[in-house]
């Protein structure tokens, strides 16, 4: 299935459905075959001719469905193709350079695996070297180290003045009592700071947690008015539906109790038109008229109205009883509904003939 068809495919599907037209009607008015229809809406791309009948297709359904912007429709159906096949053509190469880069990958780990091996004999020979060496350097180190009471004894032994080694001892009481001070005071001033560091780290999670608490608040606040505009908007909507119909049913009963409708038809150019009883759904005339051949003036009646279609709408002069109407320019496709009423009547009665063909 080709996206670029299936997309401008379901844009064709919609209009026809907007329009209540049958792939049948669509079919008799475009001259494109029923099967080519459905596959263009569905998009399936395999079942239909090569590329330049297919435009010319499209182009066809486009101009029978009176799309505005025919040109910009097709343009982008053509460059969606353009970008499906270069997305196709990418993939492909995308697929080569990841084989490619599987083998390069490949031989990546394996030269990482010789690497790292050799790293790991290295680190185990430094590691027996480093270990012989240390236990080499502590042995030499502990043989030289002397205990602070070994001094003091010595020091005795020398001077034999007990009061000189006294005071001594006395320093070494007070350095170690300022060395256990400082300490202390080291410790309070840690304590402090991890306390103060905990305190602020709770205020930013108690500042944390107001804001998303506000930010909820504001959330739940904007739904509460998105949800209150939704409904006033769908009131809106349903009141204005409601209205509709009321106006179209009084419309129906206007019509059904008025008198049948009379049209006069003038012919002043060349044209090819139909015109359909909305009463009965029967075609009153079909076919070619010429203002200088045959018949141009032409009168109707009926009950609820017409509907006239045509190729060029400058090519009559249509009047009532009080008025005389402009149904378009020169070659521009029509279709045209008197009264008003008129249109929602022949919809509801095709609707009702669909239903009840499908029955």
């Amino acid at each position: 299935m080709s996206e670029a068809l299936a997309k401008i495919g379901s844009f064709i599907k919609q209009e026809r459905t907007d329009q209540g037209l049958s792939v049948k009607d669509l079919a008799d008015k475009s001259r494109v075959s029923y099967t080519n229809i459905i596959n263009i809406e569905e998009g399936i791309r395999d079942e239909l001719p090569e590329d330049a009948c297919l435009n010319g297709f499209i182009k066809i359904l486009l101009k029978t469905l009176k799309i505005e912007d025919q040109d910009l429709v097709l343009a982008n159906y053509q460059e969606s193709l353009s970008s499906q096949a270069f997305v196709n053509l990418n993939n492909a190469g995308h697929e080569v350079n990841s084989e490619k880069s599987k083998v390069e990958r490949g031989q990546t780990i394996k030269r990482i695996g010789k690497v790292f091996i050799l790293f790991f004999l290295v680190v185990l020979v430094f590691g027996f070297i480093l270990k012989n060496c240390s236990k080499k350097i502590s042995d030499v180190e502990s043989s030289k180290i002397v205990k602070p009471e070994s001094l003091i004894d010595k020091a005795k032994k020398i001077s034999g003045d007990s009061d000189e080694v006294k005071i001594s001892e006395e320093d070494l009481l007070i350095n170690k009592k300022k060395t256990e001070k400082a300490k202390k005071e080291a410790e309070a001033k840690l304590k402090k700071q991890n306390e103060l560091k905990k305190k602020n780290e709770q205020l930013e999670k108690e500042e944390l947690k107001k804001k998303a608490e506000l930010k909820k608040k504001e959330e739940l606040k904007k739904q509460a008015e998105l949800k209150k505009e939704g409904e006033l908007k769908a009131k809106e909507e349903a009141k204005k539906k409601e209205l509709a119909k009321q106006e179209q049913i009084a419309n129906l009963e206007k019509v059904k109790n008025s008198k049948s409708v009379k049209l006069k038809f003038e012919i002043v150019d060349n044209a090819w038109f139909q015109l359909i009883s909305v009463d009965t759904g029967k075609v009153l005339y079909e076919g070619d008229v010429f203002p200088n051949f045959g018949r141009h003036q032409f009168e109707f009646s009926d009950k609820y109205g017409f509907v006239l279609a045509s190729g060029n709408a400058a090519a009559f002069k249509v009047k009532d009883s009080s008025k005389e109407y402009v149904l378009g320019e020169k070659n521009q496709l029509i279709k045209w509904f008197y009264p008003n009423s008129a249109k929602s009547i022949y919809y509801q009665r095709r609707e009702a003939e669909k239903q009840k063909e499908s029955n």
